[in-house]
């Protein structure tokens, strides 16, 4: 897996399609490239300090409308990722890492 270093300052836009970092600037982790399983995302953050959790927006099949779905916090360097899925049937149109 391709590992990318993400310094959170601000918002920071990634070029894997729509995956976004946000967080406060004392946030420094580095995460793995975000894999995409059907309507959910997994992200694991293998170095640097700090927490993170995956997020995500769905858009709900029957009605349209847009929510926001997030994972567990996880801190960078422990054993486990974070998921976040939408609910069955819906779609998920972006993705996000969040770090503090």
């Amino acid at each position: 897996m391709r590992r990318t270093a993400i310094r959170v300052l601000t918002a920071l836009a990634l070029a894997t399609g729509g995956v976004m970092v946000a967080g406060p600037a004392q946030a420094d982790v580095i995460c793995d490239q975000p894999y995409r399983h059907g309507n959910a995302v997994s992200v694991y953050c293998g170095g640097g300090q700090g927490q993170y959790r995956a997020e995500v927006t769905c858009r709900s099949d029957w009605n349209a409308r847009t929510y926001s779905s997030v994972g567990p916090w996880r801190w960078a360097g422990g054993s486990n990722a974070s998921t976040a899925r939408c609910d069955a049937g819906d779609f998920l149109i972006a993705a996000r890492i969040r770090a503090a």
